[in-house]
């Protein structure tokens, strides 16, 4: 037996900064699922930034112009950097809420890993390309099972979750949630790639290093991070 349960960003407001201040519920609301369902497995999702039901009428609202707007059936920010920190501020939301089973975005359609061929980066990226978030989704596939490691001493607009690899080094994807830009200083040795980027899956994902003044994170920068091991 399990409970589970999705969630939605946009009921009442869709704007940047409401959406990313939603992902400070999370914790709460699974400390009232433990509460009230003790001991039952605990399946978060899908979820997703576009809403899957309106409860206040019959459907989401169709959003053929892709705009922010409150129940919209479809999200533009879906296909763009903000997808994937927001993908990213979700899972480290709840990595410590025991949830078994943490489902995000969708296999196909508007809210799945396609970029759409009318986006802006569609020419560029190529056919197949996939949204950044998927991006996401890929990398923390890669900390599943493995002992996660405390991210402490951040700014507060910036999300983190980190894992003990296999080569014994640690792992860190780290996200902009703020809307102005941060400086992270990494240990000398440390490796970075870029995710909130289209990509296609079939691409080499190379890390680079860190410069030794650090980086800059612009506003829903999202990082895949190789920290060497005795930093």
């Amino acid at each position: 037996d399990f409970i589970g349960h999705a969630t939605c960003p946009i009921v009442h407001a869709a704007d940047d900064r409401s959406v990313m201040e939603s992902l400070e519920s999370l914790p709460h609301i699974a400390h009232s699922v433990h509460r009230l369902w003790p001991g039952l497995a605990y399946h978060l999702g899908p979820s997703t930034l576009a809403a899957l039901r309106n409860p206040y009428g019959r459907a989401p609202r169709p959003n053929p112009e892709r705009l922010r707007m409150p129940l919209a059936d479809t999200d533009p920010r879906h296909q763009a950097a903000f997808g994937a920190a927001w993908t990213l501020g979700y899972a480290a939301a709840v990595a410590a809420q025991e949830v078994q089973v943490l489902s995000l975005h969708h296999s196909h359609g508007p809210s799945g890993p396609l970029l759409d061929p009318a986006h802006p980066d569609a020419a560029t990226s190529g056919p197949g390309a996939c949204v950044p978030g998927w991006n996401v989704l890929a990398a923390l596939a890669q900390a599943q099972g493995r002992p996660l490691l405390a991210c402490d001493g951040l700014p507060s607009a910036l999300s983190a979750l980190a894992w003990q690899t296999g080569g014994g080094h640690p792992a860190v994807l780290i996200a902009n949630l703020g809307q102005a830009d941060i400086r992270l200083a990494c240990p000398a040795g440390s490796l970075a790639r870029a995710l909130h980027h289209p990509f296609q899956r079939t691409a080499p994902q190379l890390l680079q290093a860190v410069p030794h003044a650090g980086l800059w994170l612009q506003p829903y920068d999202t990082l895949l991070l190789h920290v060497p091991a005795a930093a």
